[in-house]
């Protein structure tokens, strides 16, 4: 088998140990996430399954998206309607960003939130 039969899957980093924590223990998660607990474990898994971010703002699921506003520079992905994965880049999002999309392979859980209604309400960060 040659290097080029491998592939690489995302490198998935979190902002802290809390985060990772709550995320990575599925009775943790279920414990302080309650209603969200499937939804958000099925986000987990397939982020991890994608290989790049190309692949993954492509994938057509539920709706991977770049921010804006006071959220810019983040990617929300739906856990629901109003609930959110809040995903970063460790890369500066600008115009070239799209041009190389496959390259990236490294994306940074932030945590879930609510930020409807006016505020932010933190499930997991």
């Amino acid at each position: 088998i040659t290097k080029n039969h491998y592939y690489r899957i995302m490198n998935i980093y979190y902002e802290n140990k809390k985060v990772e924590k709550t995320l990575e223990d599925y009775a943790t998660l279920q414990k302080k996430c309650g209603k969200h607990y499937q939804n958000i474990k099925k986000r987990m898994q397939q982020l991890k399954s994608f290989t790049n971010l190309k692949e993954f703002l492509y994938s057509g699921f539920d709706n991977p998206h770049f921010e804006t506003g006071d959220m810019s520079g983040y990617i929300g992905w739906d856990i629901n309607q109003n609930v959110r994965l809040l995903l970063k880049l460790d890369v500066e999002i600008n115009e070239d960003l799209f041009k190389k999309l496959e390259t990236i392979k490294d994306i940074i859980v932030i945590g879930v939130l609510d930020y409807h209604g006016g505020k932010k309400n933190w499930i997991i960060g």
